[in-house]
């Protein structure tokens, strides 16, 4: 079957000599492993287009019963103009990226899914640097709405034992009530708030989110690009 959908590119890695292995997350199928074959020589057409944090319109082929299918052809759907800009914005990037990838089953489609990281990279291809982690951070947990285990009235769950300093617990408590303001437009920021968030409120946080994921979904939810956001 011939595929042609929109795409986020989550995560990409060598293979052979001039292929990748590319994890996608599309609207018509969600998430998807594909070959992208000769993407790494100099002339090839795909390579910016499945670059990861790049939204895209991808051809599969798809086969069934296979965990690997091939994509033959990809542009790019939205033109990312500032998003490559700094560390922070990349890491808020693939946090999210990575988040939806560890989460989410292979091919089960879920648009809201879709559009959420879609709107949430777009919002941080604009924003400044003090709004990315909180631009993450309100993804992530609008991720877990969407999935069934919100956080309800911004109470920690029972099962989750964790201790968050009170500047943690704030930043967690600004994020779940203005979610639309992180991903969508303004600030979530409050006039006594400062503009940046320190590194050990991120550590903070970051441990909360992959032990509330985690023990929701019975498994071990691990972020490598978390690294990028204390830069």
């Amino acid at each position: 079957m011939i595929l042609t959908t929109e795409a986020i590119v989550l995560h990409s890695r060598r293979f052979g000599d001039s292929s990748r292995i590319v994890v996608l997350y599309a609207r018509d199928i969600g998430k998807v492993s594909v070959v992208a074959k000769g993407v790494r020589t100099q002339r090839s057409a795909l390579a910016s287009a499945l670059e990861p944090l790049s939204h895209s319109h991808v051809t599969i082929y798809h086969k069934k019963n296979r965990d690997l299918h091939t994509v033959s052809s990809a542009e790019i759907a939205s033109t990312r103009h500032f998003l490559l800009n700094s560390y922070l914005h990349i890491g808020t990037g693939l946090s999210m990226c990575e988040f939806v990838m560890r989460t989410q089953r292979d091919e089960e489609a879920n648009p809201h899914v879709f559009e959420l990281l879609r709107n949430s990279l777009e919002f941080i291809d604009a924003c400044p640097e003090s709004d990315c982690y909180r631009t993450s951070l309100a993804m992530r947990l609008a991720l877990a709405n969407i999935m069934g285990f919100g956080i309800a009235d911004g109470e920690l769950p029972e099962g989750v034992n964790l201790n968050l300093s009170d500047m943690a617990l704030n930043t967690l408590h600004l994020a779940l009530t203005h979610p639309n303001s992180a991903i969508g437009s303004g600030d979530i920021v409050g006039d006594d708030e400062p503009s940046t968030i320190d590194s050990s409120v991120i550590l903070e946080l970051e441990g909360f989110l992959q032990a509330y994921f985690s023990y929701h979904l019975d498994r071990n939810i691990t972020s490598r690009s978390a690294n990028f956001l204390l830069m």
